[in-house]
């Protein structure tokens, strides 16, 4: 007698995959598009972005997701499902940032948000596992309290501290090098295609389209984690130059010392961070703020 697997049922054993190949240092393949066909995974997505205070705020279609029902998100779905989705521009505009200046902001439509949801809710779990423990800013269970809180117990007798705050974190993405680095993680070239979509895809300004040659737009619902991977090597680095004179936590650590000095190498990391291998260092990013 053969039973029927609930789609819950079906999400919640691709998250468990998921995490497996995270934990153990696997690429991610089919277990992506196995998410994203599931259209449960569809329903908590939007459920999620429902939630958010920003739904009401319309992108270049003027569509909020009061106008969303079940049908158009069966219909979003199988666009993505069928190979027929193709992102919009977002739309830009500029909200108050500190000392009395604007920050761009990248409104994405409610269907592109939907569907960066989807993709975002299975990438997480499998990054999770793999950032370093010294990067704060936009994870999961992690805030600014715990970034606060690991500066004073490993801050102590600092001679020289230098605070780093990246100009336009979001903005000056090299899409080259995001693309690379997703690439040594994800091994589905649908997934892979549609993130760069969402890079290329441009914004719209006054009824003028432009054309994205860097970045990923702040407001996008997946350019949190995008730039998190984007700086994740750097902090690798960084932790490679913490724990340098002490034993690697690692069933082989010559092995990942090698590994790591090869994906620095050809990043260019190795030739921006070069400092002398006795120095004491201590590391702490919160989203674009180093210590």
């Amino acid at each position: 007698m053969s039973t029927t697997v609930s789609p819950e049922t079906k999400l919640s054993r691709t998250l468990d995959k998921i995490q497996y190949r995270s934990s153990n240092g696997y690429s991610l393949k089919r277990e992506l598009q196995q998410g994203m066909n599931n259209f449960y995974n569809t329903l908590i997505a939007f459920n999620k972005i429902a939630a958010n205070k920003g739904a009401g705020t319309p992108g270049i279609d003027n569509k909020t997701i009061d106008g969303i029902n079940l049908r158009k998100i069966e219909k979003y779905h199988q666009e993505y499902v069928n190979n027929g989705y193709n992102p919009e521009p977002v739309k830009r505009i500029l909200v108050p940032s500190d000392n009395k200046r604007t920050r761009p902001l990248g409104l994405p439509t409610i269907k592109d948000r939907l569907i960066q949801k989807c993709l975002e809710q299975l990438l997480t779990p499998y990054f999770e596992n793999i950032f370093s423990a010294w990067s704060l800013g936009f994870r999961t269970k992690k805030s600014c309290h715990d970034a606060v809180k690991r500066v004073k117990q490993r801050f102590q007798g600092i001679d020289y501290i230098i605070k780093i705050d990246l100009k336009g974190r979001f903005d000056n993405i090299n899409h080259e090098i995001l693309m690379r680095t997703l690439n040594r993680f994800i091994r589905k070239n649908k997934v892979l295609s549609t993130i760069n979509k969402w890079l290329k895809a441009g914004f719209m300004k006054d009824g003028i389209r432009y054309e994205s040659l860097s970045g990923s737009p702040q407001g996008g619902i997946i350019s949190p984690l995008l730039a998190n991977v984007y700086l994740h090597y750097i902090d690798l680095k960084m932790e490679e130059l913490i724990k340098e004179g002490k034993p690697i936590k690692s069933n082989n650590p010559e092995y990942r010392k090698a590994w790591l000095k090869n994906q620095h190498h050809q990043l260019g990391i190795d030739s921006l961070i070069n400092l002398n291998p006795k120095t004491r260092v201590e590391y702490i990013r919160y989203a674009d703020d180093f210590i």
